[in-house]
């Protein structure tokens, strides 16, 4: 059986703090919708078209309001991430009238594309 040094260890252990710091996010960056954070996505809507995405908002019993202004947030990322606009055309919008885009199961999807000059 082998047994870790003291310097040898002293690294595995300064190894494993910086790994647990890295993939820690701040909680005070973190953007909200009503009080509540979503992890909402976007992308591609296929690779031969980014300029088409979609937005997916999981955690909808959190709040239906909030939601929806985490989806139309993440589309403008989108936008502006990928071609440095932040107009976009929705297809399934976070926009619509309240009611109007029901959840999936507990998330909302929402499509639009990237309006460019």
């Amino acid at each position: 059986m082998t047994t870790i040094k003291g310097g040898a260890r002293a690294l595995v252990l300064v190894l494993m703090a910086g790994a647990m710091v890295a993939g820690c996010t701040r909680t005070t960056e973190r953007i909200t919708f009503n009080g509540v954070f979503y992890k909402q996505k976007s992308k591609a809507a296929s690779r031969d078209n980014r300029e088409r995405f979609v937005v997916t908002v999981p955690r909808v019993d959190r709040g239906y309001d909030g939601a929806l202004a985490a989806g139309a947030y993440e589309g403008k990322r989108y936008c502006v991430q990928n071609f440095g606009t932040s107009e976009v055309e929705w297809y399934i919008s976070p926009l619509a009238p309240r009611g109007t885009v029901q959840p999936d199961g507990n998330k909302l999807t929402f499509t639009g594309k990237c309006v460019l000059w």
